[in-house]
């Protein structure tokens, strides 16, 4: 017979009522109080190693959606207290893995706590996910998928395998039929996971320029649905898309979220909402109210790369406020670290994302003979751009009248 994880009833009620509110959490908000639930369960019972182990993994989430090197220490702590209880406990090895990965980068000793997980808990949907997320950080695509396949046999309910996994697969290697097939069966499988309605509309965009889809779920989406202000973001940018760009600041200024996650969030990379501003005002050439909000936001991306210098998103984001700023050597040095903290070659998910920001920094600086070499590039990679975004963002403005990249847009359309 199994053993229980806990001889202590209120504890172990603590703890499922955390299961239940993260397998229904929506929003980086709600981590929150699902790590005080695992941490409340911890502090009943102190011996309960698997109470530790989860709340070690969701410390591990809420450092990757807020990067606090205090929250990182704490969720080294919890995982080290469960495996210090109980050294053999697969999800002990399951929250290092994510530390490792999230934490520091390591994808090679990630790999290792997955597959200690793995071989304790053989028939885990989550495991067969984390090490899928891995294979695809380091370029092993189709292993990648098979894993996630393999999660999908294990766990058809759970809707993040199909979008997050399988879908987000096919869509960074362009194979957009399947991705489509994907997300459709992700929303099939759960409806109110608004995140699959959101990311199957980017997947219009990204492949066909075709914003009406986006358009359409906004229009039916609440004003008080606004899961990590991403649905604002999205208002956003479909105002930015239409270089309407005074609209795009009104509707940044109707929503509640001082912080909001991007289309393609990563560690570090959240965009704080007076850059938003800034860059809406710096595409409408209203240099007056850009250096206004972009010297605004400075000292508060200085102050993230000062916490926490290891995130290459957030130093290439300093460099996108210091290129809106003419500050070309401050920009290209931030832009420069970027590259060395997250290169393509250590994670084929998000670097790529990271040299898309570098262009971006020598489009904003006017460099179109050092922004055209890394878009050629970021048009034949996995998880890179493609033309329909090329033509739709105005970043690219500046380059827009350059015979190459019009060429390379036409070039890679067909």
């Amino acid at each position: 017979m199994q053993q229980p994880p806990t001889t202590n009833g209120a504890a172990y009620l603590v703890y499922l009522q955390a299961q239940d509110a993260w397998w229904w959490s929506q929003s980086v908000e709600e981590l929150d109080e699902i790590e005080q639930l695992y941490r409340k369960a911890t502090e009943l019972d102190p011996n309960f190693a698997l109470a530790f182990a989860k709340l070690g993994y969701i410390q591990a989430t809420i450092y990757y959606n807020r990067p606090n090197l205090t929250v990182l220490k704490q969720t080294r702590a919890a995982a080290n207290e469960a495996i210090r209880l109980q050294p053999d406990l697969p999800e002990a090895h399951f929250a290092l893995g994510y530390i490792h990965l999230w934490g520091e980068h390591d994808y090679g000793r990630a790999l290792e706590e997955f597959n200690i997980a793995k071989a304790g808990l053989p028939n885990d949907a989550d495991v067969m996910s984390a090490i899928g997320n891995i294979q695809r950080r380091q370029g092993n695509w189709a292993e990648s998928t098979k894993s996630f396949e393999r999660a999908a046999v294990l766990n058809p309910k759970d809707v993040t395998i199909w979008t997050m996994g399988l879908a987000g697969n096919y869509s960074a290697l362009r194979d957009y039929a399947n991705a489509a097939k994907m997300f459709d069966r992700g929303i099939a499988t759960d409806p109110n996971f608004f995140f699959g309605h959101l990311w199957r509309a980017v997947l219009d965009i990204q492949s066909k320029g075709d914003t009406r889809p986006m358009e359409q779920l906004l229009a039916n989406t609440p004003e008080n649905v606004d899961a990590d202000g991403q649905v604002t973001f999205w208002r956003y940018e479909l105002k930015i898309f239409e270089r309407k760009y005074d609209e795009a600041v009104a509707i940044l200024d109707k929503s509640a979220a001082e912080v909001i996650e991007g289309w393609q969030p990563s560690s570090g990379s959240a965009y704080p909402k007076s850059f938003l501003r800034g860059l809406a005002y710096w595409f409408k050439k209203d240099s007056v109210n850009a250096n206004r909000y972009f010297e605004e936001v400075r000292p508060v991306l200085e102050r993230r790369v000062q916490e926490n210098p290891t995130l290459g998103p957030a130093h290439a984001l300093l460099g996108h406020v210091y290129a809106g700023l003419k500050r070309p050597e401050d920009a290209l040095r931030e832009g420069k670290r970027a590259l060395e903290l997250s290169p393509e070659s250590e994670d084929a998910v998000h670097g790529p994302f990271v040299t898309v920001a570098v262009a971006e920094i020598y489009a904003m600086l006017g460099d179109a003979n050092s922004a055209l070499p890394l878009l050629e590039h970021l048009l034949s990679v996995p998880n890179g751009l493609t033309p329909p975004f090329l033509k739709l963002d105005p970043i690219w403005d500046p380059l827009r009248g350059d015979p190459r990249f019009q060429k390379l847009c036409e070039e890679k359309s067909k």
